[in-house]
């Protein structure tokens, strides 16, 4: 018990430094289904559970990396040097040191290692230089001249830091820079490298300081912070030697490396111990394991990783390995795979409550950070996993339906949340039954005003205003109430009722002039006075309209919301062209709005400018042609508006349905502008066929479509 005492300090030392059935998801030698966003947590963890030297697990690896690979054009064309790391470390991730060992490279890590190289030598990255040198020659030609350039770096590294006398710094700084190669190329002679350093690091501690690192005669030019840490270093040394092989979850290189620095601080014979605990494939093993990856989860989470990922392939039983690595996948932002791993262990342990209220409490965390909405597919990936977890633990435990803690997710809000991811993916037909199914669960003011916004979006303004009511009567604060009103009035207002509309706009108007009585300031009185423009501007007083728009933007001069909804309102509304060149200048002289929302601020002036049958200012165009070059889509949406890219070619390079959507909505704003009424028409009815209802373009559309089918003059003549 006092060894395990003492091995437990220096873990807690290091860490103050720094769905599928049961069984399904082992590849067992199986290909790879195609991977989509959806199941591609699911093929990760298939990909996991295969041993190091499966004949399966290369072809799984290269599925895998084609998969992520698809991005490297994209990132390669930014040209950010932090993130080309991040896109070829996120590959890399997936091989092993075996991989290097048979020479099995896959040929899709080409392009960035050369990106690499010619990016980081400039700026000395000898580690991540080295690891693409190594890279490219395992891949391709010139494997010799990879290689010598690699050992020169190596040995440049170490003659350049070798007249440091202070060992803390001189084997820090290499340790740094073996560390980033083995993150890109963990080739066997490179965890050799990096533990031999740890070694040398210790021994050179030693011989300054003493075994115990407190002792000795320092060497000169050493901090007050070098004095405090060389003990801990010392001492950690056994562990950092250990972690070198357990991140890639290869316990034998361990224990021997460990069992070869004799006992010297106590903690070798210790860790030898656990190691050949966590070895025996009994229960004592997967509690050695399990304590293993604890004790590196807080300084080391990558090896934390690796052990539960070894654990899950060695105890498939055992819940506790998923559910570290769904804790794990949380530490990294990895919403789906989190969530996927939490459903795993609920299988593996349906009768422990503890284990669903971990995951429900997570699964709230993902829905507040917008992980359901941003990517419908990880949306779907997600909700199939939370779902069960959520159905299983309610039938189980049925009082929990009713009792769920502040921290937990309801049914209820999940499926609110998988309807908007839904809505904001253009798939009007699943937003509606996820959103249906959120009422069906429990009624909130949330999913009928959302099931509201979708029906009136597709058609249905009658359908629409059932809920907007129903909202409202389940809605007791005045703000929210406010925006209901104004919503039901433009139901009322698409459905032909003038008169309920003209009512329920002069309610909300009042509601919101009550709210700027009283002391509000930043972007909720911008809100305020924008929703009051808004609503204004609906009732025909178009000077007061423009004097609440002037008020917002002086409330909240940096929220870019009040810029977008003042402006994409006077795209529908009377075209008030010199008021739209004022908030687009006011929008301008905000030093952090975007590159892409400066395009689309300029393109809904034009549209403004063309409905008045006035040209822009000359400045509009100015910014357009500073915004035009590069291949990003505002780019070219930039071109577009500059008539240096035709709407043909524009909607060519458009890849996705979004993208499409708003080169159809531009060229029908422009062909308003040229006459062509008929050929906007057209282009206005395939934007709102694209059913991508979330888009400003679509809202624009809808309502510039319904004038000209109800004959209102669009374009001044």
């Amino acid at each position: 018990m006092q060894g395990r005492t003492a091995l437990a300090v220096v873990l807690l030392l290091v860490a103050g430094c720094g769905g599928p059935s049961r069984g399904a998801e082992h590849a067992g030698g199986a290909a790879p289904p195609e991977i989509t966003v959806e199941n591609l947590a699911s093929v990760e963890r298939s990909y996991w559970r295969l041993a190091p030297d499966d004949p399966s697990r290369p072809v799984w690896r290269d599925a895998l990396i084609a998969h992520h690979a698809t991005r490297t054009d994209e990132v390669l064309a930014r040209g950010d040097y932090d993130e080309v790391v991040r896109h070829t470390a996120s590959l890399t991730a997936l091989l092993h040191p075996h991989d290097f060992e048979t020479g099995s490279i896959p040929a899709g890590l080409e392009p960035l290692a050369t990106w690499i190289v010619a990016h980081g030598a400039p700026r000395g990255d000898e580690g991540r230089v080295m690891a693409a040198h190594l890279l490219l020659a395992m891949i391709g030609e010139d494997a010799d001249a990879h290689r010598d350039s690699r050992e020169q770096i190596a040995r440049w590294g170490r003659e350049a830091r070798a007249p440091i006398s202070n060992p803390v710094e001189r084997f820090g700084g290499l340790i740094q820079v073996w560390e980033q190669h083995e993150e890109l190329a963990p080739a066997p002679e490179v965890l050799e490298a990096l533990a031999r350093l740890y070694l040398e690091q210790r021994e050179g501690l030693v011989r300054a300081f003493g075994p115990g690192g407190e002792g000795g005669r320092p060497p000169s030019g050493l901090s007050f912070q070098h004095l405090r840490l060389a003990p801990l270093l010392i001492q950690r040394a056994p562990l950092d030697v250990a972690a070198v092989y357990l991140r890639h979850g290869d316990l034998e290189s361990a224990i021997e490396e460990v069992g070869r620095m004799g006992d010297q601080s106590g903690v070798e014979r210790q860790l030898v111990r656990l190691l050949e605990r966590a070895r025996e494939d009994n229960a004592g093993g997967a509690e050695a394991l399990g304590e293993l990856s604890q004790g590196f989860s807080g300084a080391r989470p990558s090896v934390a990783w690796a052990l539960c990922t070894l654990g899950a392939r060695r105890f498939p039983d055992d819940a506790r390995f998923p559910v570290c690595l769904a804790r794990t996948a949380m530490e990294r932002e990895q919403a789906s795979a989190a969530v996927a791993w939490y459903d795993e262990a609920v299988r593996l342990a349906p009768d422990e409550r503890a284990v669903y209220d971990e995951a429900l409490a997570r699964l709230g965390d993902i829905i507040e950070r917008g992980a359901l909405v941003s990517d419908v597919e990880q949306a779907r990936a997600i909700g199939s996993h939370a779902l069960h977890i959520l159905e299983e633990r309610d039938r189980r435990w049925p009082e929990a339906a009713d009792t769920h803690d502040d921290d937990d997710v309801r049914r209820e809000s999940l499926l609110l949340h998988l309807g908007r991811a839904e809505m904001t993916a253009g798939h009007v037909d699943e937003a509606r039954a996820r959103l249906e199914a959120s009422l069906a669960a429990r009624e909130t003011p949330e999913a009928h005003r959302y099931l509201g916004l979708l029906l009136e979006r597709v058609g249905d303004p009658e359908g629409a205003a059932v809920h907007y009511r129903a909202a409202l009567d389940e809605t007791t604060d005045r703000e929210p109430r406010a925006q209901l009103q104004e919503w039901l009035g433009d139901a009322f207002r698409h459905a032909g009722q003038a008169a309920q509309a003209r009512r329920m706009y002069e309610q909300a108007l009042a509601v919101w002039t009550a709210v700027l009585d009283g002391q509000v300031a930043g972007p909720r009185r911008a809100h305020a006075e924008v929703r009051r423009g808004i609503l204004l501007s609906r009732l025909g007083r178009r000077a007061d309209s423009a004097e609440a728009f002037g008020r917002a933007m002086e409330a909240a001069p940096t929220w870019r919301e009040a810029y977008a909804e003042i402006l994409s309102h006077l795209v529908v509304s009377d075209p008030n062209v010199e008021l739209a060149q004022t908030v687009l200048r006011r929008a301008q002289y905000q030093l952090t709005l975007e590159p892409e929302w400066r395009v689309y601020f300029a393109l809904w002036v034009q549209a403004v400018a063309a409905r008045a049958s006035t040209p822009a200012e000359a400045d509009v165009g100015m910014l357009l042609h500073e915004l035009a070059s590069g291949d990003a889509w505002s780019n070219r949406l930039a071109a577009f508006g500059r008539d240096s890219l035709e709407y043909p070619e524009l909607r060519e390079l458009a890849s996705t349905r979004g993208q499409r959507t708003e080169a159809d909505f531009y060229e029908a704003a422009r062909r308003l502008g040229a006459g062509d009424v008929a050929g906007a028409r057209e282009l206005l009815r395939q934007v709102l066929e694209s059913h991508m209802v979330s888009f400003f373009e679509y809202a624009m559309a809808q309502e510039l479509l319904a004038q000209l089918d109800a004959g209102s003059p669009v374009v001044a003549q």
